[in-house]
């Protein structure tokens, strides 16, 4: 198996053996981050292929390399209790912590903020670790940037 199994980086280029529903509501997400010194950045909203300004100027002002954006909450896609969801959301923070330069808190939803998880951005963290971390903790797609190439979608297995 290759990580990942499908790099996504416009839509209408999923591969055919994905749901197309499913990796369109990923796509079509709101990912916001929280800057832990909010100051005059506050909360940043990314969405793919509109990107954000402000997140870009961090990243050049910062020299970061990459960055993923990853939640622990239902894993598969499966609903799980907020409690459960909680734990794992913790969990993933401490294993995060250990792999890269700093984390942001952030949060994901659809356009209509009927559905939102919590998550990270990990900034320099190793995108295959991050592809690693994301299995680990049971994730159909992370969001995962290097410096030089588009902001992609990673699914990180095929689904049968």
């Amino acid at each position: 198996m290759s990580i990942p199994a499908a790099k996504i980086t416009k839509l209408e280029d999923c591969p055919d053996w994905l749901d197309r529903t499913l990796a369109k509501a990923y796509w079509e997400a709101e990912y916001h981050l929280e800057w832990p010194d909010s100051g005059d950045k506050g909360s940043t909203l990314f969405r793919f292929e509109v990107g954000s300004k402000v997140l870009e100027e961090y990243l050049d002002e910062s020299n970061i390399q990459s960055f993923a954006i990853i939640t622990a909450f239902n894993p598969g896609s499966v609903q799980l209790p907020q409690e459960e969801n909680l734990l794992r959301h913790a969990a993933l923070h401490q294993r995060l912590s250990l792999e890269c330069r700093m984390l942001l808190n952030s949060s994901s939803q659809n356009s209509d903020g009927s559905w939102q998880e919590s998550g990270f951005c990990a900034l320099d963290i190793d995108l295959k670790k991050a592809a690693e971390i994301g299995i680990e903790f049971g994730q159909h797609a992370i969001v995962c940037w290097k410096r030089g190439s588009p902001v992609a979608l990673w699914w990180l297995y095929r689904l049968l």
